[in-house]
This record gives C-alpha cells, structure tokens and sequence, in this order.
C-alpha cells in the first residue's frame, strides 16, 4: 500500500459499504487515500485479490480505471452490485410487485395460534432443535410466548424433501476452523422451514426479466440469507453498562463466521429478513444513484485495453490471469492477499455461491 502511511483514522461502514456482508473488509477511506495519493486521475489500478471490492470501489470514486481479480465468483458479483446505478422508481417498483407475489405465502408458513386466534411469527426459539419460544406482533408491538403454555407450531410440519423449487444440495467442505461439517449440505444451515420460505423468495426474483433489477434483488437476497439462517445465535442476559442489572430479555444476535450452528439458535421469518435488507440496501442505492460514479464495466482485457470500459472484473486465477497482462500497463497495484488458511474465502462464501448457483472452483 506505499511506503507513507495515512494519518486517518478508519471510517465506520455506512452507506453502499454496509450493503452486503464479507471478511477482512480494508477502511474505504484509507484505500481511497492510498489511491489518490499514489496514482492520477485515468491511470489503472489492479487488486488481484479483489475481496469486498473496495479498491475497484475507490478507484472508480477516484475517477481511475481498475481491474480486480479474485477467484470467489461473489467478489465480483458484490463489487458490480455495489457499483450498479439502478433507477430507485424501478427498483421500487419490482419490490411491490415481489411483495405482492409471495408475502402472504411466505407468511403462512409462520403462522401462530394463541388463545384461539391467529398471529403471524416473527421469530422462533430452539433449543437443541427443539423449539421452545415464538414472538409475535399486535398492533406493532412485540408479543413473546413460551410454547409450552400456548398451541405450538409443529416445526416437524415441515421437510427439505418436500421443496419443488431450488434448494442448494451440494456439501460444505468439511473445516473445523469454520465449523464446516462435510456430512451437511447447504440447505442444513436453514431449518425446513425457512429454506422453503428462501427458495419460494429466490425462485420469483430469478424470474424477474430486466437482468440489471433481477441482479439488484439476488443481492439483497444473498446480504439477507445469513440472518435467515440456524446460525443466529440468542443474547441472553446482555449487559447494559456499568453498574446496571444484566438484561432478562432475550436479544437477536447474528451470523457472525462460519459455519456454528449454536444449541440455541432463532429462526427468523424469511420474509422479514429480506424486507429488512432491502429496505437497507435501496435507501443506500437511491444516494449512489445520485451522486455516485459511473461504471462502464469491459467484458474482458483486449476491451479494456482499448478503453472500451473503465473497470473489469475478472473471476479466475490471479496466477493465470496476471501472466496474460502485458509489462508497463499498470499504475499501481493495491492488495491484501489471503490470511493463509486462516480465512478460507472460497468456503466462508459457500452459501452465498450456492444459493446463486455459481460456478465456484
């Protein structure tokens, strides 16, 4: 990153930065500073371990070409998303018509009774796969019922061999430094129910026609997946601060790392978490349509090249693809290669990958 260092301190993730989860996220602002210090307007700079995307992000901030390589088929596919000027009225628009298709159908899978009447679940308890607490709203106010006192939804209702639309099959890669399990498949990570709730979601947003809206809500999707999954632990007995009593409530933590699946774990209405994440992420997408730079995105090097484009993507190999560029035409090169096997990216976004149905090598 240079030889002098930056005096600033690391901005917090707000905004297009905060859009879609990844590890080893580098300080934008920081990047952003090594780049105008180190390189002129309309020079290319290259990250060939691409991650997050914050380089090639910067960079086009900073009104210079880029190229970004990483071998994760979402790194690119997070960085464009980022990127991506898409009209908030359509985007609107479609989320309307998503709403319309599949929100009560979704929500049916989460419905409740209590003293007789019906309730729609917004989040749900287990305790080693036994469910033991559902919450639900009145009014707008939070309701908490203990199952044990009230009908209880049958979380048996529901199975994975009973999803027709698509359900990603393939096995982790077994690691316990992630707590992968090789005998799990994807799917593993969502309870039936919930996995149904996903693939009913993702199976009307891949029908939609106009690719660029189609890949906004594959993003949300993907940035939402996480929360909706076993892997979000309970807060129990939080502390508030110095001096004040433990909290008795139970709290909503998140998917954090890896693949741990918690004894006592939420399963968080689907539908919710996407809503959630969408809300989030066109708030953030209607300031970039604004102000945000344009990217013109080249298909492959020789258009690069020509200037056809003022960023390129490319999901491979550095090794193979870095001996293809010619001598003397690159400006500067920012990176932060892999952590060894302390990280493993390619598995950490396994769920992403699959669930999109890349083809991740």
């Amino acid at each position: 990153m240079g030889t002098s260092g930056s005096s600033q301190k690391p901005q917090s993730y707000t905004g297009i930065y905060s859009m879609h989860k990844y590890w080893s996220k580098k300080p934008f602002n920081i990047i952003n500073h090594y780049i105008a210090k180190y390189t002129k307007a309309g020079e290319t700079v290259l990250d060939p371990f691409l991650g997050s995307g914050i380089s090639s992000i910067e960079s086009a901030h900073l009104n210079r070409r880029s190229i970004g390589i990483d071998i994760n088929p979402m790194s690119s596919f997070i960085t464009s998303q980022t990127l991506e000027k898409v009209n908030p009225e359509q985007i609107d628009k479609e989320f309307s018509k998503i709403r319309a298709a599949v929100q009560d159908k979704i929500n049916a899978l989460y419905k409740v009774n209590v003293d007789g009447k019906t309730f729609t679940g917004s989040h749900f308890i287990y305790r080693n796969d036994r469910l033991v607490e559902f919450w639900y709203k009145i009014d707008g106010r939070k309701r908490i019922v203990g199952v044990e006192d009230t009908m209880r939804t049958d979380p048996n209702a529901f199975s994975y061999k009973s999803i027709k639309t698509f359900l990603p099959k393939r096995k982790l890669i077994g690691n316990s430094r992630i707590n992968a399990r090789g005998d799990m498949a994807v799917y593993d990570l969502f309870t039936p129910r919930n996995a149904l709730a996903l693939s009913i979601l993702l199976d009307r947003i891949n029908g939609i026609k106009d690719p660029r809206v189609r890949n906004f809500f594959r993003f949300c999707f993907t940035s939402c997946v996480g929360q909706a999954s076993k892997m979000v632990f309970v807060i129990n007995n939080r502390k508030k601060g110095e001096g004040r009593p433990r909290s008795k409530k139970k709290e909503v933590g998140s998917w954090v790392i890896g693949y741990w699946i918690p004894k006592e774990h939420f399963e968080i209405n689907a539908w919710n978490c996407f809503e959630n994440r969408y809300r989030r992420i066109s708030k953030a997408k209607k300031d970039f349509f604004k102000s945000g730079p344009d990217v013109k995105h080249s298909k492959n090097y020789a258009d690069f090249q020509r200037g056809v484009g003022n960023m390129l993507l490319i999901n491979g190999n550095c090794n193979d693809v870095l001996n293809k560029i010619p001598d003397n035409s690159i400006d500067y090169v920012i990176t932060d290669p892999p952590h060894g096997d302390r990280l493993p990216y390619l598995e950490l976004s396994m769920m992403w990958n699959e669930w999109m149905e890349f083809d991740a090598n």
